[in-house]
């Protein structure tokens, strides 16, 4: 019977990619989750997170909104993000039926868009579908998704392998919409 051997690896602490946090924020940020983990008994929730970070000496108080009024307008503009996504179309027809988001978020320009301010900002489905830079932008967005899932669950599908048929999914979904984006190019 063959022995496993055991490969050496090491782990370091990062925040995620596009993630308002510095490296150096998130590997504190780590050092107080792991302690409230601890004094919890092995999980804690966004509010005790929030009652750690109020101490002014918490590695976390700089992390967070203190002042009400910011604070606040920060929230309700989240809240706005979290209304815009809720809302979706149920699509039926005689052979499926699928739920899809009314609005998605893009960046336009003023030749795209002339009567809206440039930037980021949110389109009924169907804009997004019809402005072929708006299409690119989506399935860009699809794509980043879909890479976002395989890395967070690859590392899994030696346990998980009822996974694999969904990353050689994922495979061929990349390479075809790489296909499609070269010949779009050209």
């Amino acid at each position: 019977m063959a022995k496993n051997k055991q490969e050496k690896f090491t782990v370091s602490i990062k925040a995620a990619i596009g993630s308002r946090l510095s490296d150096e924020d998130a590997k504190k940020a780590y050092t107080v989750l792991q302690r409230l983990l601890k004094k919890n008994g092995g999980k804690f929730t966004p509010k005790q997170v929030l009652e750690a970070a109020r101490n002014k000496r918490s590695p976390l108080h700089g992390l967070f909104d203190w002042d009400d009024s910011t604070a606040a307008e920060k929230w309700r503009v989240h809240q706005a993000r979290i209304l815009i996504a809720s809302i979706k179309y149920d699509v039926k027809t005689s052979t499926i039926e699928f739920e899809q988001r009314a609005f998605e978020r893009i960046v336009s320009s003023r030749e795209e868009l002339p009567l809206a301010l440039p930037g980021p900002g949110y389109i009924s489905i169907a804009a997004a579908t019809n402005i072929p830079s708006f299409e690119q932008q989506l399935l860009e967005q699809a794509m980043k998704q879909l890479q976002l899932f395989k890395e967070r669950y690859a590392k899994c599908s030696e346990v998980f392998t009822t996974l694999r048929p969904v990353f050689q999914a994922i495979d061929r979904i990349e390479k075809s919409v790489e296909e499609k984006l070269r010949s779009k190019a050209a």
